[in-house]
């Protein structure tokens, strides 16, 4: 279950922290939504987060650490991220939202080099989607794309995008039941990754951005696969969506 994926913990001091490790996504981030509001409603001015244990964090689960901000303000309150994950703090860079935080100082997240990057390779697999879909996916293209040379940052990218391209086809697609496939290459420094899962057409360019001063459900996914991958197109065929990433590695 998700909710497996999730250790949530709480420290009862002064200020009040609250620790998560694990993964943070859109099946169990009420989970932390909930903990944070009871913490913001208590005694303490200020709430303390420590989230250097997570190994991933999707768009839902930003969505809630920004809303509790929001709420914090509201309430006269203030959160502090006083441990953050390299992955979190990027998602927090690109998004526009760090300002919401006090954050104690990060170290940086090393980029890697990519020194004797690997010509080609390919491979092909495929989820069902069930509630490992997303974890499973993640882990096997991240895996490749380190193979092949990607450094840190990069792969950080890719987790993202594949954590999105997965929710989105999973709680939006017509899956049930049927596995979602993919196609991985890595030829002249370009990764791509081909996506294919049952799916009702829908025009991806009509999704709007989503307004950073009041993020709501839905349209982040795809603004967020947009803000970290190279390009990101959409194909609509026999019933299917056709998903293209492209991600390009520089030596």
């Amino acid at each position: 279950m998700s909710e497996d994926r999730l250790q949530l913990g709480v420290t009862d001091a002064d200020p009040v922290v609250i620790s998560a490790v694990g993964e943070l996504d859109y099946a169990n981030c009420d989970l932390l939504a909930d903990v944070i509001s009871e913490a913001i409603r208590g005694r303490d001015r200020v709430v303390d987060l420590s989230l250097d244990g997570l190994s991933f964090v999707d768009s839902s689960g930003l969505r809630i650490l920004v809303r509790a901000a929001m709420l914090a303000k509201e309430s006269n309150r203030s959160i502090r991220i006083i441990t953050l994950a390299h992955q979190l703090n990027h998602m927090l860079d690109i998004s526009g939202f760090k300002h919401l935080f006090e954050i104690c100082p990060q170290p940086g997240a090393d980029a890697g080099t990519i020194d004797n990057l690997p010509a080609s390779g390919a491979f092909s697999f495929h989820v069902f989607p069930e509630a490992d879909a997303s974890h499973t996916a993640r882990c096997e293209i991240c895996d490749f794309a380190a193979r092949m040379g990607a450094g840190q940052l990069a792969i950080d990218d890719i987790r993202l995008a594949i954590g999105e391209a997965v929710s989105n086809a999973v709680r939006h697609g017509q899956c049930a039941g049927n596995p979602i496939q993919f196609q991985c290459s890595m030829e002249n420094q370009r990764l791509q990754i081909m996506m294919k899962y049952p799916s009702k057409p829908f025009d991806p360019h009509r999704v709007p951005v989503p307004d950073m001063s009041s993020p709501a459900e839905g349209g982040m996914g795809i603004h967020f696969m947009r803000l970290v991958m190279d390009s990101v197109d959409y194909e609509f065929r026999d019933g299917s969506a056709v998903l293209t990433l492209q991600k390009f590695m520089e030596k």
